[in-house]
């Protein structure tokens, strides 16, 4: 699993998501890309809210230093999918996943969750979250 990189970038149809070495950059990452549909505005301008967030944390993080960029970006990624959006109240990960993400911090210092861990009763929830992922979708439409 590669929960550090895209596998999917979908873009609207910019002039600057049609570049070649834009491309070549997403090939060598095993990144796929898709472009939207001129025929569904929506979905240009969803693309652009979502690049525009994750632009503006980037920007944060580099403070000047515009060369390490790349070594941010997965950061970025990261954040950007555990934080809960205004829209649907959910957080991207768990509409893609049904459960919630375990954050790194969890790793060094155990939270609640990981101190009290079964794995029988995990399987279970997880296996409930699956069942009911699609009806959570729904809802947060």
């Amino acid at each position: 699993m590669r929960f550090w990189i895209l596998v999917v970038l979908v873009s609207d149809n910019g002039l600057q998501f049609m570049d070649s070495n834009f491309e070549a950059y997403l090939k060598d990452l095993e990144i796929k890309h898709k472009r939207s549909f001129v025929a569904h505005s929506q979905g240009n301008g969803q693309v652009k809210v979502t690049n525009r967030t994750i632009l503006r944390e980037l920007e944060k993080r580099l403070e000047g230093s515009k060369k390490t960029w790349p070594d941010e970006l997965p950061k970025v990624f990261w954040s950007y999918r555990i934080t809960p959006r205004t829209g649907t109240g959910e957080t991207p990960f768990k509409l893609a996943y049904g459960s919630e993400a375990r954050l790194s911090v969890e790793t060094g210092s155990p939270s609640y969750r990981v101190i009290h861990f079964d794995e029988v009763s995990n399987i279970e929830g997880l296996k409930m979250n699956l069942k009911l992922l699609d009806e959570l979708r729904v809802w947060a439409v």
